[in-house]
């Protein structure tokens, strides 16, 4: 499946930096190649899916969002939702769907993004669950 999504951490209706750390930490084992300046990180999950992440280049001094592209199934959704729950971060779907994985997340929105939330399990299945549903 080729498909993008994007996670953003909010923080009183604005974009807040996440914590660049803990990113590593979670994607370290799974880091095939990197491409520093223009922030591409290309991952490979343990039963061979893999997808292309953008995250925070050389030119960027916080890590704002995280575009993950090439999503080929539930492998790396499962990492996707690690992501965002581990970072507090918001799984918006280019469908116009607002992912959260806890609901206290809600208040932190931007106004405009309330109208389309969704509050998942943090597993790739529940992910998939609403991208198959559009």
């Amino acid at each position: 499946m080729s498909y993008s999504l994007y996670l953003i951490r909010f923080s009183g209706g604005d974009a807040a930096a996440m914590d660049e750390g803990r990113f590593e930490e979670l994607i370290g084992p799974y880091v095939v190649r990197r491409s520093p300046a223009s922030g591409l990180v290309e991952l490979c999950t343990d039963d061979g899916d893999g997808a292309d992440v953008y995250a925070r280049s050389e030119s960027e001094p916080e890590l704002m969002g995280i575009t993950v592209s090439r999503v080929p199934g539930v492998a790396v959704l499962d990492l996707v939702a690690q992501l965002a729950l581990q970072l507090g971060a918001t799984i918006l779907l280019p469908e116009g769907d607002v992912l959260i994985m806890r609901s206290e997340q809600r208040e932190q929105l931007p106004a405009d993004l309330m109208a389309n939330v969704v509050v998942i399990e943090p597993t790739g299945a529940a992910i998939l669950s609403v991208i198959s549903r559009v």
